[in-house]
Formats: C-alpha cells, sequence, structure tokens
C-alpha cells in the first residue's frame, strides 16, 4: 500500500521547500527527496544529528527544535517525524510549529511507538532512565491530540508497535505562539 505524506500543491503556488523532516540523521530525508522528487529540510536539535546529514542540491540540514522553529509560516508542503515526537519535550508547543510552517491543506505524518505491550513500557522505561521525556501516545490518543490542534488524520499499524499518523492542517487552523 502507498501512503503519501505530501498533499498536491495549491495552484500558482511557490516557494515551499517541499517537505520537512524533523528529528534524525537525514537518510529518510534523502529518500523522501528522491522518491517525491521534493526539496527536503531535516531539522534537529543537535548538532551531532545534524553533521550526518548527507546534504545536496535538494536536501539541506538545520539546527532547530521542534519548538522554536526558523521557518515562516505556511513554509512546507509537508512535515514528517519518524521515532521521534516522543522524544520532543514539549509535544503541544512542536505541534503549534508544525501547524505554524505547514501551508493549509498540507500534510503532517509521524511515525511513532505505541506505548501498549510490555516490550514497549520495558523500552518507556529504559527511555526514562536516560533522562529522555519518552512521552508517547496510544495511536488513539494521537489522532485525538493533532485534531484538538487544527490536523484531521487517522492513525494506522504499520508493523509491531509502530504506527503511523497521517493528518492534513485544516483550513484555519492556527495556534497561539
Amino acid at each position: 500500500m502507498r501512503v503519501s505524506i505530501v498533499p498536491e500543491r495549491r495552484a500558482g503556488q511557490r516557494g515551499l521547500h517541499g517537505v520537512l523532516q524533523l528529528g534524525g540523521t537525514g537518510a529518510l530525508g534523502v529518500r523522501l527527496s528522491q522518491a517525491l522528487d521534493a526539496d527536503v529540510v531535516i531539522g534537529d536539535p543537535t548538532p551531532q544529528m545534524i553533521r550526518y546529514v548527507p546534504t545536496s542540491d535538494r536536501v539541506s540540514a538545520v539546527l532547530t527544535r521542534a519548538e522554536a522553529m526558523p521557518f515562516n509560516s505556511d513554509e512546507f508542503d509537508a512535515v514528517i517525524v519518524s521515532d521521534a515526537f516522543h522524544h520532543f519535550r514539549n509535544q503541544p508547543g512542536a505541534a503549534a510549529e508544525m501547524v505554524r510552517v505547514v501551508r493549509e491543506g498540507g500534510g503532517i505524518t509521524v511515525l511513532e511507538l505505541d506505548p501498549a505491550g510490555l516490550g514497549m513500557r520495558l523500552l518507556i522505561l529504559a527511555e526514562k532512565l536516560l533522562g529522555e521525556p519518552g512521552s508517547f501516545f496510544t495511536p488513539e490518543a494521537m489522532c485525538e491530540f493533532w485534531r484538538n490542534e487544527g490536523v484531521e488524520g487517522t492513525c494506522e499499524r504499520v508493523n509491531g508497535p509502530t504506527y503511523r499518523f497521517t493528518g492534513t492542517v485544516q483550513v484555519g487552523a492556527t495556534n497561539p505562539t
């Protein structure tokens, strides 16, 4: 099954970066750039991760926190977060920023782990012991969270504990900063 994370651009739209990937070393961003024929900006708050991003004409890296991004409003067609949302210390702030930087009708995709099950509870405990915030959502809670942020979408199981939220920024969705 093919899942579209980047909705069609509106007629006359120009100057958008395409896709913003938050968190990670950029391997996903490179694959997205190639698969979608899109410009991808990879944002991460740690210089150590940014150092590993394989930049090119279509892939760039920016040192940024998800809760306070240096981008213009409506700058991206979509944002994707893969196995990182539970690491964000201020998830509502990060969500508000994602809604701000993604155009109305644009996409937000979050790949996350369902905290249900003994294995996941042990992983969450390990992350907390390592000082990670480890704030996980069940798929149902993730859909509700994004709906409250002005993003309508669905959650579907990918494999094992992994699920994918795929949503669309609704017209008029705004969040206070």
